[in-house]
């Protein structure tokens, strides 16, 4: 089973997209904060980081950029309800896998995670662990 760290300051709209992911069989870890989600990534190995942009307390455009670097293996997905063509290039310079302007519906999201998981074969949390140690 694949692990998705889902970090996003909104509860409701977390708590949401955290059910529609473990429907689909995925094991999610939720964070409200940047500083949070890096706990949570120095504890678990995560295949997929999906995050919105404006946290609280960081940029999630760094946060998955900081990631990706320690991690390239890990796919990451930046939300936003404030899209811009700034922030799409930053995402996209910072070789981020995908951008996912809200709202959005389910089926969206589902697709686009289907698309980035293969594109390149799914890994396990064991091979997580193996390429993707925690911080």
């Amino acid at each position: 089973m694949l692990r998705i760290l889902l970090v996003d300051a909104d509860t409701d709209h977390l708590l949401s997209l955290r059910a529609l992911l473990v429907q689909r069989g995925y094991e999610v870890c939720t964070a409200t904060t940047g500083a949070a989600a890096w706990e949570v990534l120095g504890t678990q190995n995560v295949a997929v980081l999906i995050t919105e942009r404006r946290l609280p307390d960081t940029d999630g455009i760094e946060l998955a950029a900081r990631f990706k670097a320690q991690c390239a293996e890990v796919k990451a997905i930046i939300l936003t309800a404030y899209p811009s063509p700034q922030s799409r290039e930053r995402a996209e310079s910072r070789e981020l896998d995908a951008y996912l302007t809200k709202p959005f519906s389910p089926a969206e999201l589902s697709a686009m995670l289907d698309s980035l998981l293969t594109s390149s074969p799914p890994t396990t949390l064991a091979e997580t662990a193996k390429a993707c140690p925690p911080p």
